[in-house]
């Protein structure tokens, strides 16, 4: 019997194909590459979610901070004292200052929509707002628009609330969902909150500085850059852009959002909205409510 160690060196051994050895060492190289790429990207939005934690924590810092110096500035010049003139014009003012809290958010006088009261499937529009508010049709300008916007973007983004942290029998593949503005908020609100499907409340974006909404909505319009689809947060941007968004009702906003979620599609990266028909039912609503006039 020959010796196993000499085979290569046997002419009469079978000799191995060398087009299936390049297939198989192929097959290898690019397994290897979705696995490392896989990882990298789950560290990538893992380090992403950190660091929105990281970011709301020093900006509740600072609006803590900003609004102590206000009350300080406030009562200083009412027993007499004097400002000092290098002072900020938004710190020396004692009219934007709150003498008895800290706002927490900058259109702290502006009642802001109770979410998930506004866009919710089984509440009406006014539940949830004050009673002077429920008597009269409530309108886009009667409310704070950066909470308005979120809780828009939030409801057409339900639909991914099921897979938002990715397959749960695979926790180690990445989820694709770190630039929508659900898995943003879930970082910032909730950080135990890392399973799906997510409940309602590891959404509380009232938890969020105000600055922090602006941010996340400005960063999730990456998400998609395609010429046929648009994103929830696209679609939010394109409706406040209007001239006449201030008179959009809130009722015909909800309508608009029930409507646009009927037809989201997550092709694994976030929610998104086929242009022509985000287009089609905007403009419906909006002609709607406001008139061919605008």
């Amino acid at each position: 019997m020959p010796n196993p160690i000499f085979r290569m060196f046997n002419p009469g051994a079978p000799k191995e194909d060398r087009v299936q050895k390049r297939r198989k060492q192929l097959r290898q190289a690019q397994q290897t590459y979705r696995e490392r790429k896989e990882r990298y990207v789950k560290d990538l939005e893992k380090a992403v979610a950190e660091s929105r934690a990281r970011e709301t924590e020093l900006l509740r810092q600072n609006e803590r901070l900003n609004a102590a110096v206000q009350t300080l500035v406030g009562l200083l010049q009412q027993h007499g004292g004097t400002v000092p003139s290098d002072l900020p014009v938004a710190v020396s003012s004692p009219q934007s200052a709150d003498l008895i809290g800290f706002p927490h958010h900058a259109n702290a006088n502006k009642p802001l929509p109770a979410s998930p009261s506004i866009f919710s499937d089984s509440t009406t529009v006014d539940s949830g707002l004050s009673p002077p508010l429920q008597q009269k049709v409530v309108c886009v300008a009667d409310v704070d628009h950066v909470g308005l916007g979120v809780e828009f973007v939030l409801s057409l983004e339900k639909p991914c609330l099921d897979h938002l942290h990715g397959n749960p029998d695979k926790p180690d593949d990445p989820s694709g969902h770190a630039l929508t503005l659900s898995s943003q908020v879930c970082a910032v609100s909730s950080p135990t909150c890392v399973t799906s499907p997510v409940p309602a409340e590891c959404l509380d974006y009232h938890a969020l500085p105000a600055t922090m909404l602006d941010n996340l909505l400005r960063l999730s319009k990456a998400l998609c850059s395609s010429d046929r689809e648009v994103t929830p947060v696209q679609a939010w941007d394109f409706l406040r852009s209007q001239q006449q968004f201030g008179m959009f009702e809130l009722q015909s906003l909800q309508t608009l959002a029930q409507l646009l979620r009927d037809t989201i599609k997550c092709h694994g990266f976030g929610a998104v909205i086929d242009q022509e028909t985000f287009m089609r039912l905007a403009f419906e609503i909006l002609q709607r409510n406001l008139g061919p006039s605008s």
